[in-house]
Order: structure tokens, then C-alpha cells, then sequence
């Protein structure tokens, strides 16, 4: 399953969405989501929602200026699989959210739970609620980050890997 803002996306099949302006499409075939010059807005939910959630394995593809806002979480699945978040060229992505800008595994999570960032420019801003969360990135698993441009304004930490760190030709 996956929900970008409060829609559910067509897994079987694919689809494209309209979110601000620009576009939000799954691609079956290669398990992946594109972020094309797309707002998503997480308005409503508790600290385990976000504006863009998945179950296990999922590769997020930036193209153009991408924005999450949300009163929870930016991106976010508790089940175990792989993240990858890539970038096409000038592409980028903004994240301010109150609990998580981006985590891979969590409270329910039924595995490993590894990310790898991969060409992207990220930037999040993550307030915090209630002095427990705050965090920029987690992974519960590994967390790589490699060519790529990545900027964290967090209450607490700003990059978690919990099974080990990898930054490589990489701006942390």
C-alpha cells in the first residue's frame, strides 16, 4: 500500500496524480514513485502518519522542485524492506514536518529497514513534538548516502542509521 497526501495509489495498475501543481506517478513495473514538481500536504494523523507512506520496499525518483509538508511525518514506513530515494538532474526536495523528515522502519517494523540516498538534493526541517522526536533521517537499518546534497534543521539528531552510516561523495 501506499498513500501520497490522503490518496491511496493504485498499485496494481499505476497511476498519476495531480498534488500542487505538479505530478505524483507509481510505476508498477519498477516499484517506483515520481515526485515531478509535486506538493503533498499531510494535514491531519498521530506521530506513525506521514504525507507520503509505504509498506516494504520503495524507490522514490525526484524530478523538479518537490515539497512535503506535514503535521507528522514527511516520508515514512514502518514495515521492513529498502528505500531508495534518487535525483534527476536540478531536482530537489523539501521537507518540513513536525515528527520525521524521512524514516525507514519503525515501531511495527517486521525486518531490516535500509535507505539509500543516491543523487538527491534533500532539504528538511523537522520541529519535534513533545521532546521525543525531531529526527531528519532514520533508517533502523543501514543508511547510505552517496553523491548527493543533504541539509537537516532537527530538534534531535539529523541522520540515524541504526545498523551503520555510509556517506560517500556526498554534502551532509
Amino acid at each position: 500500500k501506499i498513500i501520497v497526501g490522503s490518496e491511496e495509489i493504485d498499485i496494481e495498475n499505476g497511476e498519476t496524480i495531480e498534488m500542487g501543481g505538479g505530478t505524483v506517478t507509481y510505476d508498477p513495473s519498477s516499484n517506483t514513485l515520481i515526485l515531478n514538481d509535486a506538493t503533498i500536504v499531510n494535514t491531519t494523523g498521530t506521530i506513525n502518519d506521514a504525507a507520503v507512506s509505504f509498506d516494504n520496499d520503495l524507490k522514490i525518483h525526484l524530478e523538479g522542485s518537490n515539497t512535503i509538508n506535514s503535521v507528522c511525518s514527511g516520508i515514512r514506513s514502518d514495515d521492513g524492506g529498502t528505500l531508495i530515494i534518487d535525483g534527476g538532474e536540478n531536482s530537489t526536495l523539501t521537507i518540513d514536518s513536525v515528527c520525521y523528515g524521512i524514516r525507514m522502519g519503525g515501531f511495527s517494523s517486521t525486518g531490516v529497514a535500509d535507505m539509500t540516498i543516491n543523487g538527491a538534493s534533500i532539504d528538511i526541517t523537522t520541529v519535534g513534538k513533545d521532546n521525543r522526536t525531531g529526527v531528519g533521517i532514520q533508517a533502523e537499518g543501514n543508511l547510505k548516502v552517496i553523491g548527493s546534497e543533504i541539509t537537516v534543521d532537527a530538534q534531535h539528531e539529523g541522520l540515524i542509521g541504526n545498523a551503520g552510516v555510509s556517506i560517500s561523495t556526498s554534502s551532509v
